[in-house]
């Protein structure tokens, strides 16, 4: 199966447990997280990133939302790990950890 093809099914999975089934783990829902302003070159410190599951559920707790099936990916220019769209509030989840936040996304991390 292809990276792309499991991410994507990952994805599926996550989002319909989350979204119709309504299940959270007990930890989850006690991490406390911080959105970060957008800026170039901005992202989370070392050891605060959030996990993919977090992500989604800390970031509709911020007011962010998910769109389609265009939360998971693999870009240069959005920040890695969990962010938001500064502008708008759509949620991402980027797998590449050489990636840079090009100053569009604000990312969500662990709180300090």
């Amino acid at each position: 199966m292809s990276r792309h093809l499991v991410a994507f099914t990952s994805f599926f999975i996550l989002i319909q447990t989350y979204l119709f089934e309504d299940v959270h783990s007990a930890a989850s829902e006690t991490l406390e997280v911080s959105l970060l302003p957008n800026g170039a070159g901005v992202r989370c410190d070392t050891g605060y990133d959030l996990s993919m599951e977090d992500c989604i559920q800390k970031g509709i707790d911020l007011g962010g939302y998910v769109k389609d099936n265009k939360f998971l990916g693999y870009w240069r220019n959005v920040v890695f790990g969990c962010s938001m769209v500064a502008k708008g509030g759509r949620i991402f989840y980027n797998d590449n950890p050489k990636a840079i936040n090009d100053g569009r996304y604000s990312p969500i991390c662990k709180s300090l």
